[in-house]
């Protein structure tokens, strides 16, 4: 698969639309219920199956690209507006090529943005398939580090009094931050049921940070062996280095480098397991927030391309070009949301 990425064409953000406390009470509530009843397709909006037992660490997807346009985001980092913008944009172009919308976001929904608690609305409402906006609209989502450290307020035993009169002692002082904790309760319920990694059948890997480490490769014989803890951990939080060919697996944190062979070899792997009919050619990931948006790095002797972008918009001091990605039948394109 070619990966060809021109300059970026710069477009303006939508505006952004805030949620009212009982916008957040309804999406919770229904989120909740969806995970804890298992009702049948309680999330249409939703392209990847739940798993409420959390054992899925890598989930395997059929590619139609006659049917769909599958975009790409990374990192919105709390920008409500610049995610409003992107689903304008892939709901647009997909309707222009007489197409579906899919929206495959890789992870880091939350933080360093003012808006978190909007754009989890968002994206939740999306799943439940209750976005008027944009009916119709498939989504994938892919946990990133920001996702899995957020702690729930709360408790899912049941009963739980205890929470219960926390929840009544907030919401005698405002209702906005008890709505924007219960909403805080149903996101982290439902990350946990996510994948921290997604294989496309025609060849495509995602995951927010990395891919399994050296130290974990040579005992992946099966698909079975890909859903461990220690494979999430870097397929979440492990950096990707394109300047050094091999790093150390240090397991002492979390957020250690993976060199560019390391990445090659478990690719390789991957494609032994036969999980697709297609070997893997392209690796998109987040997690780095270049500044000029995306880097497509391909990997010397196998040809196989690593794509790191980000939607990410900047923070003080520093600003980034957001984009997103469009497989367009062949190839990625980017696509600017400024």
């Amino acid at each position: 698969m070619d990966v060809d990425i021109p300059a970026c064409a710069r477009t303006g953000r939508a505006d952004k639309k805030p949620f009212r406390p009982k916008d957040y009470h309804r999406i919770a509530s229904d989120v909740l219920s969806a995970l804890k009843y298992r009702e049948m397709d309680p999330f249409p909006g939703l392209l990847q199956p739940i798993d409420p037992d959390n054992r899925k660490v890598v989930s395997v997807c059929p590619f139609d690209g006659t049917r769909f346009r599958h975009f790409f985001l990374s990192d919105v980092h709390g920008d409500a507006g610049l995610f409003e913008t992107a689903l304008d944009k892939a709901e647009k172009s997909a309707r222009a090529a007489g197409a579906e919308p899919i929206v495959v976001i890789l992870g880091d929904l939350i933080d360093r943005g003012p808006d978190s608690a909007d754009c989890i609305a968002m994206l939740l409402r999306l799943c439940l398939g209750q976005d008027c906006r944009h009916p119709g609209m498939k989504v994938l989502f892919v946990k990133g580090d920001h996702d899995e450290a957020l702690t729930s307020f709360g408790s899912d035993a049941s009963p739980s009094e205890f929470a219960d009169e926390l929840f009544a002692l907030v919401e005698k002082s405002c209702r906005r931050e008890t709505a924007t904790l219960f909403l805080e309760r149903a996101f982290c319920s439902f990350v946990r049921c996510c994948p921290a990694a997604v294989l496309f059948d025609n060849g495509i890997l995602c995951s927010h940070g990395g891919v399994p480490h050296s130290d974990l490769q040579e005992s992946i014989q099966s698909a079975q062996d890909l859903e461990t803890p220690a494979a999430a951990q870097d397929f979440v939080w492990c950096r990707f280095s394109e300047r050094s060919p091999k790093k150390f697996p240090n397991r002492r944190e979390k957020t250690c480098q993976i060199g560019f062979q390391d990445v090659d070899s478990f690719l390789g792997r991957l494609d032994g397991l036969r999980l697709c009919e297609k070997p893997v050619t392209v690796w998109l990931h987040g997690h780095e927030h270049p500044a000029e948006g995306l880097r497509d790095f391909e990997i010397p002797a196998s040809r196989r391309h690593v794509v790191t972008f980000s939607s990410f918009r900047g923070v003080v001091n520093r600003e980034n070009n957001p984009v997103m990605l469009v497989h367009d039948g062949d190839s990625l394109q980017p696509i600017g949301l400024d």
